[in-house]
């Protein structure tokens, strides 16, 4: 008779707790991105899309997952410092400039692939028939590039500030901006401007499609390093079951909205960074910077 009470109250005790974490409200991990950068750019319902994505995947693995999206980034900065954001997305620039405060408060970097090889080069890519042997040679011609470009334009900027002591910007007859590399490359193809400023890997891609046009353009130059479209990380206050919970989600390539996203933005992958990754892109910036300074 006591054995059948016991068994009883331990019944009663487990349906209680199987009620109670069925009540129990899910962890919130919030997620802190700009609106600007140029992987929201070019599509209409991006980040909508994007935020319910993330929310559905959060609910998948056990946790809130709420997207902010912000227009300036010092406003995510400052709640990102005051413990307001759990997890952000900057590109490299916006990184480099805060870093030592963000690297008192954060760890757990992250980065995404485009390709199995995580190389992320740019290259200036020119017409065949002008002459362009050197960075000086960029006088006076018309160059293409993405719209909201940063990285390249930085590359670029380095290496004209290096050889010839000036912005590229004032080397340049003109600048337009195009939604998609490939169309910038077809533009100087059909030699609408003389140069297009674009990744490796889209000139690699394009050539697959159409090997004509390695007969009108050619590559200049390429970086020598692979920088990162983006740079993510943790807040030190976010406990790692938060981070499990997120890590799972985005790494989880066999989830379906999961392959949706990474379709959607042509992620190949998405990995985290260890010091060499981050040290080696930093040390880019930092020479960047202090040419700008010796030559300002």
């Amino acid at each position: 008779m006591n054995s059948f009470k016991l068994l009883i109250v331990l019944l009663l005790l487990f349906s209680s707790n199987l009620y109670a974490n069925e009540k129990k409200e899910l962890p919130i991990i919030k997620y802190g991105l700009v609106t600007y950068y140029d992987v929201f750019s070019n599509f209409k319902d991006t980040k909508d899309s994007f935020a319910n994505w993330l929310e559905q995947l959060g609910i998948k693995k056990g946790a809130k997952l709420k997207t902010i999206m912000y227009d300036d980034i010092d406003q995510l900065f400052s709640d990102y410092l005051d413990g307001k954001l759990d997890i952000v997305t900057l590109n490299f620039n916006d990184y480099f400039l805060r870093r030592e405060k963000i690297k008192e408060i954060s760890n757990r970097y992250w980065s995404v692939s485009y390709n199995d090889k995580n190389e992320y080069k740019y290259c200036l890519a020119v017409r065949n028939d002008i002459k362009f042997n050197s960075f000086n040679d960029l006088k006076d011609k018309k160059i293409i590039m993405k719209e909201h470009e940063n990285i390249g334009r930085i590359w670029l900027d380095y290496n004209t500030t290096k050889n010839l002591n000036k912005d590229f910007t004032d080397l340049v007859d003109s600048i337009k901006y195009e939604p998609k590399e490939s169309t910038s490359l077809l533009n100087v193809y059909f030699k609408k401007e003389d140069i297009a400023l674009i990744q490796k890997q889209t000139w690699e891609v394009m050539l697959e499609l159409n090997p004509a046009i390695k007969h009108k353009i050619k590559l200049f130059k390429c970086s020598k390093m692979d920088f990162l479209p983006f740079i993510s990380f943790f807040s030190k206050k976010t406990d790692n079951i938060k981070s499990e919970i997120f890590y799972n989600a985005i790494l989880d390539r066999d989830d379906k909205e999961i392959g949706n996203l990474f379709e959607l933005f042509d992620f190949n992958k998405m990995y985290k960074l260890d010091k060499e990754n981050i040290i080696t892109v930093e040390k880019f910036y930092e020479d960047y910077y202090n040419l700008k300074k010796k030559y300002k």
